[in-house]
């Protein structure tokens, strides 16, 4: 199996630019994307994400048997054999191939393995609400439904979402499948690290209730009920006075997942992760 890595820079101002090209300038099986960040540009990972997507479509659209995967700065493949693994699971008209995530705390010291249900495992339990516990970046999507979004579509992430762009883009992918082309695994595709600073962490209740309620307007088969429910916990979740009913409730993803503790020990070995 040949793989290619499409690495977009979106302004960083850390080095990191500086550090992949002298790594991997000359390297062809990776392609350096530089992309600008201007002053006032919402926070969100769909820009770098789009020209990534557009870059592979680019490059490869005529090519058969093609796999995509996204992996943020913060993930890391679980091991050397992930990618293979799982291409070696499908079949002939498999579209996606969904694994588990394992999230690390290198703060906390602490890890867990993170996985949707079985029972929400179908394309209507998704698309009504499952999707938002579904581990996106934990997806190999193939490039014909890419392709498929890009004419159905005409659009990958939503560039107006600064949170919760990886929902509804899952959103898209599943409405463009059937129960029978998508393949789901417990097996652990990568992990990511939570501590420091992310949107997840530092978007404002604002925004979060924002771009929540524009993706219920963009797909009408999402569940009213349960995007309120979940605006309403984020409301909740923020009022010093609600810390008693908090302890009550769960986060709304986690009606949808299953979340079992790794060892973090083994885990921060596995990752090259180091506290320095």
């Amino acid at each position: 199996m040949s793989v290619k890595v499409f690495v977009v820079d979106h302004g960083s101002d850390d080095g990191a630019l500086e550090l992949v090209t002298h790594k991997f300038g000359n390297d062809k099986r990776v392609k350096i994307i530089p992309i600008g960040r201007s002053k006032n540009e919402k926070r969100s990972a769909s820009k770098p994400m789009n020209r990534g997507i557009q870059e592979i479509m680019n490059q490869m659209r005529n090519d058969l048997d093609i796999w995509v995967m996204r992996l943020d700065a913060d993930d890391i493949l679980y091991n050397p054999h992930v990618l293979s693994k799982a291409i070696n699971m499908k079949k002939q008209d498999t579209l996606l191939i969904c694994g588990s995530i394992i999230f690390s705390n290198s703060s906390k010291k602490i890890a867990s393995k993170y996985y949707l249900q079985e029972k929400y495992a179908t394309v209507s339990k998704l698309c009504k609400c499952a999707a938002y516990g579904f581990p996106h970046h934990a997806t190999l999507i193939a490039l014909n439904l890419l392709k498929t979004i890009e004419k159905e579509e005409n659009s990958f992430f939503c560039t107006n979402i600064g949170y919760g762009e990886d929902f509804d883009f899952s959103l898209k992918l599943f409405k463009n499948c059937n129960d029978n082309q998508i393949i789901f695994t417990e097996n652990e595709f990568i992990i990511k690290e939570q501590s420091g600073e992310t949107i997840t962490n530092t978007i404002s209740t604002k925004n979060y209730i924002k771009d929540h309620i524009m993706i219920l307007l963009k797909n009408s088969k999402l569940s009213k009920k349960f995007m309120l429910k979940t605006i309403l916990w984020r409301l909740l979740n923020n009022c010093r006075f609600c810390k008693g009913v908090m302890n009550r409730m769960e986060a709304p993803a986690l009606k949808f997942a299953n979340s079992t503790i790794e060892n973090y020990e083994i885990i921060k070995r596995m990752s090259g992760w180091t506290e320095e």
